[in-house]
């Protein structure tokens, strides 16, 4: 969890129970202006905050940044300089009337928190993190004004009320907004393009170097904007803004999007990723998300964007997506399965795998149980009854039985609240010839204790093919179907159109089998090259989350009794990769690009992946794209590039059965 989203989940956590502050005007509004100077990698603010009804205020201010005067109303105030939060008794005036207080303050921003910075590359100074006094009121408002050198740019989250350049120094003034608790701010040598969209301002602010991307920037944009307003209701705020800086990172803000300017000009960021952030403006920004159920926003995002931009692609790509999906969970250990409400933030792979791919698999489910029809009422009800108000999983689930005008509690019931998923198996099957034609019989169940199912079988025939959806309410139940046509094949849910445990054959490794498993084993096959045991440690700490120990050279096999990671280099791996019983390098990525990483999986069950490069720099370079490929099966690099990527091919699933 970062540190500015810990930071507003102890705000919400702290609220008296049963708050619900956006129906209340604030008790505090900020009126900020900071001048940022980035040579020095210092700031300058002046803060008057408006207190109505109050006895007492409690600020926080970054631990760096000094407190130069205080006054309350008009009159200097003593104020002991290293309190922190700064207590400040204010006047007993009656409740309706209010008391302003003035602090000046001025420092750098040291230390590393939520990613913040102030150095000649710019700023970002996140929500909530003290660059401006903070209280720990949630419902604030707010104006802010921002002054930088030219040729510094500089935007911040809210309302753009004002901007212009005087005097050498570039200036911008934003207001607060529904939605918008508190201001973000961004600067740097930006080169800003901007258009307007039906009313809505779009603008990129992106370093000369990346200047050309910013038309498809603004299409892309647009057609995002389009999209979710006719699917969800109009976009809630007046602007968007994409803003290309030095961190390596993506984050999502109400109206502006912050996105590493070294993956700028990556296809999947002007698509996937920049659409997944525009749709989290309406839900988890203009929506806000009910922590203390879980986090729904992710999942819903997940669908409608990623998801629906697959869809777009045809049923053949949706289907993949969903399989990909199943394939990380069939990774997920059995101690890191968790229940949906149980997430909040993505903190590891295992919480994407839970947060993320299984709640959008809800929602897939949960639209074919309704209809599509029926679904999109649910989402634009929820839509219109929870914007800008906090909303849980049941304010979704009223949503959608409004739409349905039935009851579904015990579908967000089993899928949300309970951990692991179905495990179904065809048992026997046989067709029988009778007058007319032939019927085809077969036993459909489920192990452990049973889920509520529609479980869609294929049967293919010689004249086509043709759908069933059978009720699995049990473990076991009977289907029996007359044929006209002699059978071919009969698939239990052919297109993974249900969340659940794949079968033997459908399982394919992943890198995420062993990165996933805290179990897992690390074996380095880097010889005596010191440089290439250092960027072979390196990169296993990045793969394996808390290994405790990383042994070097040949282990005996028989140490090995979980998941296997071994990296090094190409000349060390055969023996390596005798010890341990694991077959060689397969021959369609024998001497292919500078790296490659690749799963195999032992005749004992265990699967090992297997990193290998030709020297140690080709190793190194590894260390940032390769833990963003955990879904394949393999992955060939030339440099930091990947050149080829896959899963291996899946053997035949005891889940169909063919007819001779």
């Amino acid at each position: 969890m970062s540190a500015r989203l810990a930071f507003l989940l102890a705000l919400v956590l702290a609220l008296p129970a049963g708050a619900e502050t956006h129906d209340l005007a604030p008790a505090v509004a900020h009126d900020v202006t900071i001048d940022l100077d980035p040579a020095r990698g210092r700031l300058e603010g002046i803060s008057r905050i408006t207190v109505t009804g109050r006895r007492e205020l409690a600020l926080y201010l970054y631990p760096s940044l000094r407190i130069d005067a205080l006054e309350i109303d008009g009159e200097a105030e003593p104020f002991e300089a290293g309190q922190r939060p700064l207590v400040i008794r204010l006047p007993r005036l009656p409740r309706e009337e209010s008391s302003e207080v003035l602090i000046r303050y001025s420092g750098p921003l040291a230390g590393d928190a939520g990613g913040a910075f102030l150095d000649p590359r710019g700023a970002f100074l996140p929500e909530r993190l003290g660059w401006m006094p903070e209280t720990e009121d949630e419902s604030t408002d707010y104006r802010l004004a921002i002054s930088a050198p030219e040729p510094y740019r500089a935007i911040a989250t809210g309302r753009l009320v004002e901007e212009r350049s005087e005097k050498g120094r570039h200036k911008v003034v934003v207001a607060g907004q529904p939605g918008v608790s508190a201001p973000a701010v961004f600067a740097g040598r930006f080169q800003v393009e901007e258009r307007r969209h039906g009313g809505i301002l779009l603008r990129t602010y992106f370093p000369a170097t990346a200047e050309a991307l910013a038309p498809r920037y603004l299409d892309s944009t647009a057609r995002y904007l389009d999209i979710f307003d006719e699917r969800i209701g109009p976009y809630p705020y007046d602007a968007f803004h994409v803003v290309a800086g030095p961190l390596p990172v993506g984050l999502g803000f109400p109206g502006l999007t912050y996105i590493s300017d070294k993956i700028l000009h990556l296809p999947f960021m002007q698509g996937r990723s920049l659409a997944h952030e525009i749709a989290h403006n309406w839900w988890g920004n203009a929506v806000e998300i009910d922590y203390a159920s879980g986090n729904w926003a992710e999942g819903l995002t997940t669908f409608m964007a990623d998801y629906a931009l697959t869809v777009e692609n045809g049923p053949a790509a949706a289907r993949e997506m969903r399989l990909g999906w199943l394939r990380d969970y069939a990774a997920l250990p059995t101690g890191l399965d968790r229940p949906v409400t149980s997430f909040v933030s993505k903190t590891h792979d295992a919480q994407q795998v839970i947060g993320y791919n299984k709640t959008a698999f809800f929602f897939h489910m949960l639209e074919q149980e309704l209809t599509p029809e029926v679904f999109a009422e649910g989402i634009r009800g929820f839509w219109q009854a929870q914007k800008f108000r906090r909303a849980g999983w049941d304010e979704l689930r009223a949503a959608f039985e409004a739409a349905a005008d039935r009851e579904l509690s015990w579908f967000f019931a089993q899928w949300l609240e309970r951990p692991g998923a179905p495990e179904l198996q065809l048992g026997e099957v046989a067709v029988n010839e009778e007058a007319g034609g032939r019927r085809l019989s077969f036993t459909l169940s489920q192990k452990g204790s049973p889920f509520r199912l529609t479980v869609p079988v294929q049967i293919e025939t010689e004249d086509g093919s043709r759908t069933l959806r059978v009720a699995l309410k049990g473990a076991e139940a009977e289907v029996s179907e007359r044929l006209e046509a002699r059978p071919k094949a009969l698939r239990i849910d052919p297109d993974y159109d249900l969340f659940r445990r794949l079968a033997s054959g459908e399982a394919t490794p992943i890198l995420r089998d062993v990165t996933l498993n805290p179990e897992a084993r690390v074996v380095l096959a880097t010889g005596a090259d010191a440089v290439a045991r250092q960027a072979a440690e390196d990169l296993a700490g990045r793969l394996v989350r808390g290994v405790a120990a990383t042994p070097t050279g040949v282990e005996p096999a028989a140490a090995v009794n979980g998941p296997l990671l071994i990296v090094g280099l190409e000349s060390e791996l055969p023996e390596t990769l005798t010890a341990h019983r694991v077959s060689p390098m397969p021959k369609a990525l024998d001497g292919r690009g500078s790296a490659r990483a690749w799963t195999r999986r032992r005749d004992d069950g265990v699967t090992a992946l297997i990193v290998a490069a030709k020297d140690a720099e080709s190793l190194a370079l590894l260390l940032r794209p390769l833990p963003h490929y955990r879904r394949y099966g393999y992955v060939v690099f030339e440099g930091s590039k990947a050149v080829d990527k896959g899963v291996w091919p899946a053997a035949d699933s005891p889940l169909v059965k063919r007819f001779d």
